[in-house]
């Protein structure tokens, strides 16, 4: 690389670029690095979804048609070109376990090195022993002891002999991550690579989470299609996992339940008297709108009180089957944990109430933080999952640059080759 070009690179302003391809829409989140290392929400976008369900390809053709307008319109709405997208990752083979392995510390003197961390996560994961078509996603860090002594959630500079780590480890479907990565990089004629991919749910709960939160905090993010979470336990992300019950089971409970034939219809009603809390006041209401199922427009009557019954049944279900999933493995250990609620469908009146009385703890929704800018619409918990892509990448920034050192070491050796 020559001079002039490392000059260039470093001095170009260099975007970060969240891209969570859903069901219902695809969004994109833009933010950049301030020169004080702070992240700043530069902008965002959403377009309506084709070709996707359950946050996997269906329709290649539709997908990249979507996916191509939704960069197209970003890059023209902002003024930007989108060279680099973390990429969210989602669907119902997306798996995860916590995993243990060991590693002698290779220093004469005993003390750990960051090597050492290392092999101990590596002998971890490899517990995993993924099949040939399976690809881990990520390989977290959870805690470590050495030579059996507490916990430690950082090693490094300890004195030692034997290294016990313990890691959180999410893997999917190789194949299926690829038809994503495929139809985003060379179906829709763009220069884009991708940076990252990213467990969405893993991604909701950066966007919401503050470190205090994850002492005790269970991220559920409600998509249109599927829904994940991610369990985190004193600092740690100790249990993540996906459900395939979204928003678009709701419409469908609603067109069998009142008897509407338009998915159309079903989707505003839905929009209109979502709730999934059957209140007192609301037993005698009625919901109206124009109706073109048949010839000539007629107006259509339905009882609130009946929504909320169907709504009601089918979220208490999804939500209980979250929580035996969790409570099978950390129940012991939620005691003053917070339920964050994210995903379009977080919006239905009554849900906080429905989960902190399905789990027995505080609810709340999850609202993406942690950023400047005015950007609003990056402040609801629909854009959590685009949001906590672009703070991934912040920090993968900012540790890539602290690894390299100041920014004469990094020309030096651009220049240098």
């Amino acid at each position: 690389m020559s001079l002039v070009n490392a000059i260039l690179k470093r001095n170009r302003s260099d975007f970060l670029v969240g891209l969570d391809i859903g069901t219902s829409s695809i969004k994109l989140a833009i933010g950049e690095t301030c020169p004080d290392g702070s992240l700043s929400m530069v902008g965002s976008h959403v377009v309506e979804s084709q070709g996707i369900s359950k946050g996997e390809v269906q329709n290649q053709e539709r997908a990249c048609e979507a996916i191509a307008r939704a960069f197209t319109e970003t890059e023209n709405n902002l003024g930007i070109g989108i060279e680099v997208v973390e990429l969210a990752i989602t669907g119902s083979h997306i798996a995860s376990g916590t995993y243990t392995g060991h590693a002698n510390v290779q220093s004469e003197e005993g003390e750990v090195a960051e090597a050492d961390v290392r092999a101990a996560m590596d002998s971890a994961s490899s517990c995993a022993q993924l099949g040939g078509d399976r690809a881990m996603i990520h390989t977290m860090r959870c805690t470590f002891e050495l030579d059996g002594g507490p916990p430690l959630t950082n090693p490094v500079g300890h004195i030692g002999g034997t290294l016990k780590a313990e890691v959180h480890c999410i893997h999917g479907q190789a194949t299926r991550i690829q038809n994503l990565s495929h139809c985003l990089c060379e179906k829709i004629g763009a220069n884009v690579e991708i940076g990252n991919s990213v467990f969405s749910g893993f991604a909701s709960a950066l966007a919401v989470l503050e470190p205090e939160d994850k002492l005790g905090a269970i991220v559920i993010d409600l998509g249109g299609g599927i829904t994940e979470y991610a369990v985190y336990l004193r600092g740690m992300l100790r249990q993540s996992g996906t459900l395939g019950v979204g928003g678009g089971h709701l419409v469908n409970d609603l067109m069998v339940g009142l008897g509407i034939r338009q998915r159309r219809r079903a989707e505003k009603l839905l929009q209109k008297a979502g709730g999934v809390m059957v209140e007192p006041g609301d037993r005698d209401k009625e919901v109206s709108f124009a109706s073109q199922e048949f010839l000539g427009d007629r107006e259509k009557v339905y009882y609130l009180e009946d929504i909320q019954r169907i709504l009601h049944a089918r979220m208490h279900e999804t939500l209980r089957i979250l929580r035996d999933r969790i409570f099978a493995r950390n129940a012991n250990d939620l005691n003053g944990a917070t339920v964050f609620l994210t995903g379009g469908c977080s919006h239905l009146k009554g849900m906080t109430t429905l989960a902190q009385s399905v789990f027995d703890m505080h609810a709340k929704q999850g609202i993406p933080g942690g950023f400047e800018g005015q950007e609003e619409h990056l402040r609801k918990p629909e854009m959590a999952t685009a949001v906590g892509l672009v703070k991934y990448a912040h920090v993968q920034r900012q540790y890539e640059s602290k690894r390299a050192g100041p920014w004469w070491n990094r020309m030096w050796r651009a220049v240098s080759g």
